[in-house]
């Protein structure tokens, strides 16, 4: 394999780790469209089936980690980032063949821990060469390029599905995660030298874990990022069925889905440009204080006023929430990083994927709530982000000295 020698400089750094932890996206949202597609010719007869295709494949990501992340600190970055997108491409592979709804879910949990890989590993990419508050702005730089693939991804899977089947949807992610991967080869050198590995062995990796699971900050950020991400996960499941069956507005699903994707994009710009002043902790949970806000707000006038199909309303509601969502993805992990350098491959992968499991086992849930009112969605999100607020309240309330 390439051998490059020289660090790429910061701006070609960050679109790489964009583009790679962008697969982990696309491998979701440019699907979201073809949900009703695919529903109907595997043989569904409950709409909110097809939901569990995400969710097998966020809890495939959520086991893999377990392994790439402890394992890319014995064999290096690189080849762990290698294996594990072999994976995904033959996952999606089998998604693209996929005749019947078994198969398919089969080839979603291969296509989610191989994207694993990428997801525990390039957070250690950032580590091994930042820390503190400057990883968390080169995280939410990282943030805003990655964001622009849930934006225009479900627009790339209306234009596929215009010409064609959706099974080309899955040959699409099958071409950009190849030509990331080839990216990454030709470009990127492995920022873990052969002398700074850990011998790849159970007990290295259950004492890692001991030590991320006694830590206060990662114990609190595990909990904080897994129930905030469970609110969006539970939206993500169902958004186009929020907009096909409670809006009637199906056709223009990938217009407002890309909308409220860019107010993520905005908030992590926002937040590089804050999080050195203000720091992690504050700008979280003021973020998480205002999402719970905004939801209490909507979810009354759900309850007490006829808006419920009202999607001018939900728009008021869900720009400036998932803004908020914004500000905490970058952060949180960041503050759950901070202690963890000298184990960054296992302490990534603790953090990613125990978060990841907790959020995709709760959104999942709160999908298949779904019966044509966006009121579970909302519920979920007031919830989840209250847990979220008094977590990063009660146990991440010590001073940033160490960032």
């Amino acid at each position: 394999m390439f051998t490059p020698t020289r660090q790429p400089g910061l701006v070609e750094f960050t679109l790489l780790i964009a583009a790679i932890t962008s697969i982990l996206a696309l491998g979701i949202d440019a699907i979201l469209p073809a949900m009703p597609a695919m529903s109907a010719e595997l043989g569904l007869s409950d709409p909110n089936t097809i939901q569990l295709t995400v969710t097998y494949y966020l809890l495939g990501m959520g086991f893999g980690m377990l392994f790439f992340g402890p394992a890319s600190d014995s064999f290096g970055r690189k080849p762990m980032i290698y294996a594990g997108m072999v994976l995904f491409l033959a996952g999606s592979i089998i998604c693209s063949f996929s005749t019947d709804y078994n198969t398919m879910i089969i080839g979603r949990l291969i296509q989610g821990v191989g994207v694993s890989a990428p997801r525990a590993i390039t957070m250690s990419l950032v580590r091994d060469l930042y820390a503190g508050r400057e990883m968390a702005r080169v995280m939410s730089i990282v943030s805003a390029v990655f964001i622009l693939v849930p934006a225009i991804a479900p627009t790339l899977g209306v234009a596929i599905l215009s010409i064609g089947s959706w099974r080309l949807i899955f040959v699409l992610i099958l071409v950009f995660g190849f030509a990331v991967l080839i990216w990454l080869a030709v470009r990127q050198p492995e920022t873990l030298p052969r002398g700074k590995r850990n011998k790849f062995n159970v007990a290295n990796i259950v004492k890692g874990a001991v030590e991320v699971m006694t830590t206060r900050d990662c114990v609190a950020a595990i909990f904080a990022a897994g129930l905030s991400s469970a609110a969006l996960f539970g939206y993500l499941g169902a958004s186009q069925q929020i907009f096909a069956d409670a809006f009637n507005l199906g056709d223009y699903f990938h217009y407002f889905f890309g909308a409220i994707a860019l107010s993520i994009g905005v908030a992590s710009v926002v937040n590089s440009r804050v999080v050195v002043r203000y720091g992690m902790r504050f700008l979280s949970r003021m973020a998480a204080a205002a999402s719970t806000t905004f939801g209490m707000i909507y979810l009354i006038a759900l309850l007490t006023l006829p808006i419920g199909n009202n999607v001018v309303i939900f728009m008021i509601w869900a720009l400036p929430t998932f803004f908020c969502l914004g500000i905490m993805f970058g952060n949180i992990f960041s503050i759950g990083m901070v202690p963890l350098g000298h184990i960054a491959g296992i302490g990534s992968a603790v953090l990613g994927s125990t978060s990841t499991l907790l959020s995709a086992g709760i959104g999942g849930l709160i999908g298949q709530t779904f019966q044509g009112s966006v009121v579970p969605i909302v519920l979920g999100f007031v919830v989840l982000h209250a847990a979220t607020y008094l977590i990063i309240r009660i146990m991440l309330a010590a001073p940033e000295t160490d960032m």
